[in-house]
């Protein structure tokens, strides 16, 4: 994943539990046209960015993702003793 999402997972820890929904299509010939359609449910995890950043805990919520893209939904997690809500957007492409 780090090498599709251009490192940024790079320097992430991440520890709980989770339920993993993956499709993958891979072409005989052709594994660089893969395809791939997946669903990780978070279930009380914990994230931290980095060493010195404070963690996200008791997370939950969905992320899904393609080959090319990659979303959350429902996404909650506590945050200095505080419990957030998280959304995505895409960002916005071309010119």
């Amino acid at each position: 994943m780090t090498r599709y999402l251009d490192g940024a997972t790079e320097g992430i820890s991440a520890k709980g539990l989770g339920r993993l929904a993956l499709q993958l299509d891979i072409p005989i010939g052709k594994p660089d046209a893969f395809k791939m359609t997946g669903e990780y449910q978070l279930v009380d995890n914990e994230i931290a960015p980095d060493a010195d950043a404070p963690p996200f805990s008791s997370l939950n919520g969905q992320i899904q993702f393609t080959e090319s893209s990659i979303a959350v939904r429902n996404l909650t997690a506590r945050l200095l003793e505080g419990l957030r809500p998280f959304r995505s957007r895409r960002a916005p492409t071309g010119p």
